[in-house]
């Protein structure tokens, strides 16, 4: 349909069939993988919008109670469904009573506003939707903070986008409100778009929010599949021995089993092992046969079988999952976990065990490198808090002593300046330049101050830094201001571009503006001027700033490392200062995402262009 000859019916009928469509998707995703009821309820409120919006969109055509009030009542219904679903996901039952009596509350309310005024109506509107999404987007994060899903996250975030645009809708009702305008289809549009747009990704974070609890359930069911399975394998394991033991009534095992299994009489010796056994140990059936079992244990595992293993042993008639430590022929341990039964004779008389052992060395070993794995990584993550401890406290002091010597300094200033103008008055020369190089060495030392603390402060940090909108005349005069008196008439600013403001940090442009002015009217002739143009540029969209001198050029052998740190040209001898103007002039350039080009024009001189990106998203 062409733009020109779409209309808000037309609008509201396409955002209730996009509506109906979410909730039905939403419902053949999720059916069976969640609770029915908690599930269709969610569905319904996205259907409840959907016949609102319907409903609106046939005005005129449809009774005025039913494509208004009903539509109304069923938009806010909505809202209030949702915060039932997400309040029963968060594990605690509403009143459903409450909920369905505040949405009528409500829509009797908007209602009510009619009376008063479209403006007043739609102003309620947008007040309600502030209302129920900052309800939503705080059941959201509260998902989210209970079970670390960041599907709840997202419904958190788009609710809270939601608050934005119903504040952002109240704004522009007001401002209509006050201009005496009314609504155009471009507000309907953007409204539309807005709410179909919350309503789709609220939909993706739920649906996401219910797979991944369903995918949690999957992994449970799997493990505890998976521990059934190895429990079953155990018993079916201790089975098999007795059933040997019962069918052959001897004291030998079978040597073929595959696994370490040993046989032990009465007084504790070794009747009979398994080929798995010995090869695990090392050993010949010749050497263990007949030996205390015992022997073949660690010291420390002897004593935990005699002290606290063989008591329960004899008097349950079992042990299961017993960790042992088994020494090897080489000298080497095996971790082991053995489970064994105890047969007796008619008296009730021990008469031998049958023993199977698991070797759990390697599971062990991993579990243990785990845990130091996580020891080693908590330990950074202290170091890494530690770290940043240290970076605010030395940020705090880099504050402080910026306040504690800065201040004094321009103290001074101001009182050398008050000196100097009463000594002219009375004809005082030599005291009057005395005071003049004062201020000059003064200035000089609050500049080197700005540069250091800039560096160490703020510059020195990754990132961008934050912009604001910034008056450009008003950071020209308060650069030009920190440059000394006696100079400052050299400088000539050139606007060649009506541009009133840009995004920038204001403090850091006026740092950087301020030493390209120093450094063009230290290394220029003592009369010459130095210009300071402002212009724009459309590809790409920047503020460009311009010093242009008419000083001796820079020096070749400097070029390729004028904006590092500490740098300084032959010409620069016997000039304050210690190398740090332009480097912070290139940090400055690089944390607005722009950058400085150093150029030699062909009638001499050099010219500084700094470039501020606009228009970029910080």
């Amino acid at each position: 349909m062409p733009p020109s000859t779409l209309d808000t019916e037309t609008l509201f009928l396409l955002q209730g069939i996009l509506h109906v469509l979410v909730p039905l998707t939403v419902w053949s995703v999720l059916a069976g993988r969640h609770d029915t009821k908690t599930v269709a309820l969610w569905c319904l409120s996205g259907l409840l919008n959907g016949a609102g919006f319907l409903l609106i969109s046939r005005r005129g055509t449809v009774a005025d109670w039913l494509s208004y009030p009903v539509a109304t009542l069923f938009v806010y219904a909505t809202y209030l469904l949702r915060a039932g679903v997400l309040l029963t996901e968060l594990q605690r039952p509403p009143r459903w009573w409450l909920l369905l009596a505040l949405a009528v509350l409500a829509a009797a309310g908007f209602e009510g506003c009619r009376a008063l005024g479209r403006d007043e109506q739609e102003f309620y509107g947008a007040a309600v939707r502030v209302v129920a999404a900052l309800w939503l987007a705080a059941l959201g994060f509260a998902l989210a903070r209970r079970e670390r899903n960041r599907s709840a996250l997202l419904l958190g975030g788009v609710y809270t986008l939601a608050v934005v645009i119903s504040l952002t809708r109240v704004a522009v009702v007001v401002k209509h409100w006050g201009l005496g305008l009314q609504p155009t289809i471009s507000d309907y549009a953007l409204v539309n778009a807005s709410a179909l747009l919350v309503a789709l990704y609220a939909n993706v974070g739920y649906v996401g929010l219910v797979l991944e609890r369903y995918r949690a359930r999957e992994r449970d069911q799997i493990v505890g599949l998976h521990l059934a399975q190895e429990r079953r394998q155990t018993a079916e394991q201790h089975a098999q021995a007795l059933e040997v033991l019962r069918a052959e009534r001897r004291d030998t095992l079978n040597e073929a089993v595959p696994a370490m299994m040993h046989s032990i009489d009465a007084q504790g010796r070794l009747l009979a092992v398994s080929d798995t056994w010995l090869s695990k140990l090392g050993y010949t059936r010749a050497e263990v046969i007949n030996q205390p079992s015992i022997d073949f244990l660690t010291p420390l595992s002897r004593e935990h079988a005699r002290r606290d293993v063989l008591p329960d042993f004899f008097r349950l008639g079992r042990c299961d999952n017993v960790s042992y430590q088994m020494v090897c022929k080489h000298g080497g341990v095996l971790d082991v976990l053995l489970s064994a039964v105890l047969v007796r004779d008619d008296q009730g008389q021990p008469m031998r065990s049958l023993a199977v052992i698991e070797d759990v060395t390697e599971k062990l070993a991993r579990e243990a490198e785990l845990a130091r794995e996580h020891a080693l990584r908590a330990q950074v993550e202290r170091h890494a808090e530690e770290l940043h401890a240290l970076v605010e406290e030395r940020t705090e002091m880099l504050h402080v002593l910026a306040h504690e010597v800065r201040q004094p300094l321009h103290n001074a200033s101001a009182a050398l300046l008050s000196a100097q103008q009463d000594l002219q008055g009375l004809a005082q020369v030599p005291a009057t330049e005395r005071l003049h190089s004062a201020q000059i060495v003064i200035g000089e030392v609050l500049s080197g101050l700005d540069n250091t603390l800039a560096v160490a402060a703020l510059l020195a940090g990754p990132g961008r830094v934050a912009t604001q909108d910034a008056d450009i005349d008003t950071l020209l005069a308060i650069t030009i201001g920190d440059i000394p008196a006696a100079v400052r008439a050299r400088v000539r600013v050139e606007r060649m571009t009506s541009t009133r403001t840009a995004a920038m940090d204001t403090s850091l442009v006026r740092l950087a503006l301020r030493n390209l002015l120093d450094n063009a009217l230290s290394y220029s002739p003592p009369e010459a001027p130095v210009r300071l143009r402002v212009s724009d540029s459309d590809q790409p969209l920047a503020l460009v700033l311009e010093v242009i001198d008419e000083g001796p050029g820079i020096e070749t052998s400097l070029r390729d490392r004028l904006f590092q740190r500490g740098q300084r040209g032959a010409q620069g001898v016997g000039q304050p200062g210690s190398g740090l103007g332009l480097y912070i002039v290139r940090r400055v350039a690089e944390l607005h995402g722009g950058h400085i080009e150093a150029l030699s024009p062909a009638e001499g001189g050099t010219r500084m262009r700094l470039w501020l990106p606009q228009g970029v998203d910080e």
